[in-house]
This record gives structure tokens, C-alpha cells and sequence, in this order.
């Protein structure tokens, strides 16, 4: 009796430590197989963000913040804008959403808003270093480039980009000529890892500039 209790109390455990991953796609959101009452991840497929990288090193740390936030309204569509943010340095690399139809699928889900992690999905690819990348994703492809272990660019498309894409796509990303690629490369297979290369800053106070 005394070991069926502790196998009991063990699962329930195991149910409450579990983090729950959904993701939300385009038109549906995958659901995990795993039952659970732990914290749940939300996943964003690549198509549902844009990504961007400010530059503020000749902007003061106090005033970051605001000219952050200024940025961002006028960089992003939406009435309610979910941000996932990332200080480098003197750059801000900034991921951003829909808040709206994402908290529309997490509450159609069932889900409580507080106990949900929304994560971008290139934060869950594999960190790169230094060059150009394509990378399948949950929808479609990405396109990434990085820097001395900083992503600097990134695009999405629905099927696997035309050669002439691929080279506007360094191109716009300030590639250097020589490094660039004429030819578009196998994409990296899908594979999300179980946390973000990075976490995400809080828009307040000196939280704003966390690792």
C-alpha cells in the first residue's frame, strides 16, 4: 500500500513538473499528447512574429526603455503588441505579436494567461554563430543571419525560397558580397530545444536589462 501511495504522489509530481508545450500555427493549435496541470509553453510558429534588432549605443541606459518603446510603435502593426525582447549589449533584439489573436488561442485552449510562457519559435532553434542560415520551422522556412553568436536578420517564407530571394535576403541583411551565397542551402531540419537560447526582458525599471 505504502508503495503504490508513493508511486501515486510520484506521478503527481512528475504531472505538476511537466511543462505542457502547445503550439499555435497558423490556422490551429497543436495540442500536447501529455496531460498535466504544470506551466505551459506557447509556442509561436514563425509566420505569427517579425523580428527586428535596434541599435541604441548612442542612447543612454536610463532612456533605452522609451526609445525602445517608441520603436516598436512604429515598427508594429498591431492594436496589442506581445513583445519577447533580448538585450545584447547596446542592441535590442525584439520578436513581436499580435497580443490579441495570440491570447485568443490561449484562452480557446483553455488556458490561464498567467501561467503561460509565449516563446517565438527561433528562440527554441539552435543558436548559431557566424553566417547565413535556413532553418525549417513548424510552418514553412526561416532565414537567418548572425554575428559573432548575435542574430542580426530574419525572414519567413512558406515554401523554400527562390535563389534570387535568398540573395536579396543576404543582401538586405548587409552581408558582405564574399560572404554571401549564390545558391540556396539545405535547410537545418526542424528541432526546437527544450528552453529559449535566451530570456525574455521585462519593458520596467532595471529589469529591462537582464541577460
Amino acid at each position: 500500500m505504502l508503495i503504490k501511495f508513493k508511486n501515486f504522489l510520484h506521478g503527481l509530481w512528475r504531472r505538476a513538473a511537466t511543462k505542457k508545450r502547445y503550439s499555435q500555427l497558423l490556422e490551429r493549435v497543436s495540442k500536447p499528447d501529455e496531460k498535466g496541470f504544470g506551466r505551459s509553453d506557447w509556442i509561436l510558429s514563425r509566420p505569427l512574429y517579425r523580428f527586428a534588432r535596434f541599435e541604441f549605443k548612442s542612447v543612454t541606459r536610463l532612456q533605452r526603455e522609451q526609445a525602445l518603446r517608441m520603436q516598436i510603435g512604429q515598427w508594429t502593426p498591431y492594436a496589442e503588441t506581445g513583445l519577447y525582447v533580448v538585450w545584447e549589449q547596446d542592441n535590442a533584439h525584439v520578436w513581436a505579436w499580435d497580443a490579441q489573436r495570440v491570447e485568443k488561442g490561449i484562452l480557446s485552449s483553455k488556458l490561464q494567461l498567467k501561467g503561460t510562457s509565449i516563446v517565438p519559435e527561433t528562440l527554441l532553434h539552435r543558436r548559431q554563430s557566424q553566417g547565413a542560415y535556413l532553418v525549417a520551422c513548424l510552418e514553412g522556412y526561416e532565414g537567418q543571419v548572425w554575428r559573432d553568436d548575435s542574430i542580426y536578420s530574419s525572414r519567413w517564407w512558406p515554401e523554400l525560397p527562390a535563389t534570387n530571394e535568398w540573395i536579396n535576403f543576404q543582401m538586405d541583411a548587409g552581408l558582405m558580397p564574399e560572404r554571401q551565397s549564390n545558391e540556396v542551402p539545405a535547410a537545418l531540419p526542424l528541432s526546437l530545444g527544450e528552453a529559449a537560447w535566451a530570456r525574455s526582458a521585462v519593458l520596467n525599471g532595471s529589469a529591462f536589462y537582464g541577460d
